[in-house]
């Protein structure tokens, strides 16, 4: 116990590896502790708090979710529930979330290192985001689509027919972010095929670029 909380304090200086569990969809997933927090990363990116954390930090800010809360939220990639602490410890906004998350594994260690199962009001699912999203019915008032094989986007979420499933079950006047990284010439394929199809639709669009590695689509439906 006293090695952890050395670990923990020494953090804010160097970071430090806590935990390590093989995934059969995301091969490793490490805890670390970094600047006195506990955050999951895959090999190469980080999936919850860390930058991610500071990421949807910014887009809530941009559309303004503390004073504009939704009647509901449903998290395509959930992860180890960064978003959801933002929104229940910092806004301390209670509205009901439908949180979908494939990996088992980062659902386990969410429970064990982030204490997700004490969120009220909160439905992890562990299903495949796009199977889940052609099967629903229920309409959301705010979609996130976090959703990441260590730094990349899948490409079937950067087509027309899962967009268009997606502006299917937000509800008009609904906001839907979407999370993207654009470090490579790949990723920045993805963006630009997000924009032309985001700007088909019917809404406003912004971005949060509050990272050089990262943009938030913030799409406001009509």
């Amino acid at each position: 116990m006293f090695l952890i909380f050395l670990k923990r304090i020494l953090s804010h200086f160097i970071d430090f590896k806590i935990d390590s569990f093989p995934s059969s969809l995301n091969n490793v997933l490490e805890v670390w502790y970094s600047n006195g927090k506990l955050v999951l990363h895959s090999a190469n990116a980080n999936y919850s708090f860390g930058s991610l954390h500071f990421i949807f930090q910014d887009a809530f800010k941009i559309s303004d979710l503390k004073n504009n809360p939704p009647t509901n939220l449903l998290i395509l990639g959930f992860g180890a529930g960064s978003i959801v602490k933002i929104i229940r410890e910092e806004f301390k906004l209670n509205f009901p979330i439908t949180a979908v998350e494939y990996d088992k594994t980062i659902i386990e260690i969410g429970e064990q290192y982030f204490n997700t199962s004490a969120y009220k009001n909160l439905k992890i699912i562990n299903e495949d985001a796009y199977q889940f999203t052609f099967a629903q019915v229920e309409p959301y008032s705010y979609i996130i689509i976090d959703l990441f094989k260590d730094t990349e986007v899948p490409d079937q979420f950067i087509e027309v027919l899962f967009l268009n499933q997606i502006n299917k079950i937000l509800l008009p006047g609904g906001i839907l972010f979407f999370n993207i990284m654009v470090s490579t010439p790949s990723q920045i394929q993805k963006m630009n095929t997000l924009l032309e199809i985001f700007k088909s639709f019917s809404g406003k669009l912004e971005m949060a670029e509050p990272l050089s590695t990262n943009k938030v689509f913030i799409w406001r439906k009509k």
